[in-house]
């Protein structure tokens, strides 16, 4: 190793139940959505998960 510090975020169970909720609310509105929307909506939660443990 090069002696750098990696920095980890973890999520937490709760973090992960409302990203999962995002994903199968969206899969669940019977209709198409656009796979940059997806990862938008997907990234934004990480995001926000991420924010709140680090």
């Amino acid at each position: 190793m090069s002696g750098e510090k990696k920095h980890e975020s973890n999520l937490n169970t709760e973090d992960l139940v409302v990203i999962l909720e995002t994903a199968k609310e969206i899969g669940t509105t019977n209709k198409d959505i656009d796979t940059v929307d997806f990862i938008n909506r997907m990234k934004k939660q990480l995001i926000r998960a991420m924010t709140k443990s680090g």
